[in-house]
């Protein structure tokens, strides 16, 4: 039975994503209910899926900040600049004069449903709340595993998210994850979210939003990092499980995934720490497990798993990056192996940083095109 709630959860989660990510290729409908019961969701593809209601199991879904860096630069949009050249990439001279932006500045990989959006813009927040609430998505989990906490981005959700909590809504619960200077991270998150009297103030309910593990708020991180020691006992910290480095087969059983670069049906894919805890593991929408630089694949020929990747393949026919073939394959494999939670990378990642290295004069790491 719980396969099947968790099936038709992600089915409806599945549906959001395309809404969210092919809503400038494909037309889409969108409904919003305020009480998350039974729904029925239909894809731009024809697919439909009917929710069986509540479930012990947990969906979570990696949730990005960063969107309107640039400022005023831009928008900068990876696909459309290969229509206009579709070499532009043999040289950062020839990347610009079709209308690519300058070295070291962020690119869109596609044109989202909400048009170039800023992060702060509470309209588009409000549309997130309601599709992942609507979606059955039971936490978000920010991406501050770099230099930045976001303390405007995080703060303007918090406001969107918190008025749709206090009018009944079941929204999504938030954690955070840390990698980069894990513990200088947890600390100043733990500052300006966790122990924030101004912000307690003004959401007296705040406490009530935040995601937990073992009644704890989770936080994603390294432990024994730096982090205060009033930190640590405050939050429960999961480990970062890193995919490109030796972590990924030396796994932390304690570790908290948010991709996988080896084979999901290998059980060093499934992280549970004790028998009473909880097993999760990760379901993303493509992989940069080749090269770790999705412009690599899509421009010079390499073999990272993009959105048409399935049965050890790139799908090269036509139309096979709408159909979602590796996600798919990534769900088939999870639910074999039966996670309490998963999580799933991602949401609204739509911005990459245009880099170079010697033989690749443009290169993209997270993402590219579509």
């Amino acid at each position: 039975m719980y396969l099947y709630q968790f099936f038709v959860k992600i089915g409806l989660v599945f549906t959001m994503f395309f809404q969210s990510c092919f809503g400038a290729y494909l037309p889409v409908k969108q409904n919003t209910v305020k009480e998350n019961g039974s729904l029925a969701a239909t894809d731009a593809l024809g697919r439909s899926v009917v929710s069986a209601g509540e479930s012990e199991k947990l969906v979570g879904v990696f949730y990005f900040l960063f969107n309107g860096d640039n400022g005023d630069q831009g928008p900068y949009d990876i696909t459309k600049i290969i229509e206009n050249d579709p070499e532009a990439y043999l040289s950062g001279e020839r990347w610009e004069a079709a209308c690519g932006g300058p070295f070291l500045v962020s690119h869109h990989w596609g044109e989202p449903l909400f048009g170039y959006y800023f992060q702060t813009d509470k309209w588009v927040l409000s549309r997130h709340c309601q599709m992942l609430t609507d979606a059955g998505v039971d936490f978000i989990v920010f991406d501050t595993t770099n230099n930045d906490i976001y303390i405007d981005r995080v703060t303007a959700l918090i406001d969107v998210w918190y008025a749709y909590y206090s009018d009944g809504w079941n929204v999504p619960k938030l954690a955070f994850y840390t990698n980069t200077d894990s513990g200088q991270r947890m600390n100043q998150i733990y500052d300006a979210y966790y122990n924030n009297d101004a912000l307690k103030k003004k959401y007296p309910r705040l406490d009530e939003l935040w995601f937990r593990w073992d009644g704890k708020p989770m936080i994603v991180g390294h432990k024994n990092s730096g982090q205060r020691e009033e930190v640590s006992a405050y939050f429960r910290i999961k480990d970062s499980q890193w995919p490109s480095t030796d972590d990924r087969w030396s796994k932390k059983p304690d570790g908290f995934p948010w991709i996988e670069f080896i084979n999901l049906e290998t059980l060093n894919a499934y992280y549970k720490n004790s028998p009473k805890d909880r097993s999760t593991m990760s379901v993303s929408v493509a992989q940069h497990c080749d090269t770790v630089h999705m412009s690599s694949s899509a421009f010079f020929g390499h073999n990272d798993h993009g959105r048409s990747w399935h049965d050890g393949a790139k799908d090269t026919s036509e139309n096979a990056v709408l159909y979602g073939y590796n996600f798919a394959e990534q769900w088939e494999y999870a639910l074999k192996l039966d996670p309490d939670v998963i999580f799933i990378t991602g949401f609204n990642e739509w911005l990459a940083l245009r880099l170079a290295v010697e033989d690749e004069p443009v290169l993209f790491f997270d993402e590219c095109d579509a």
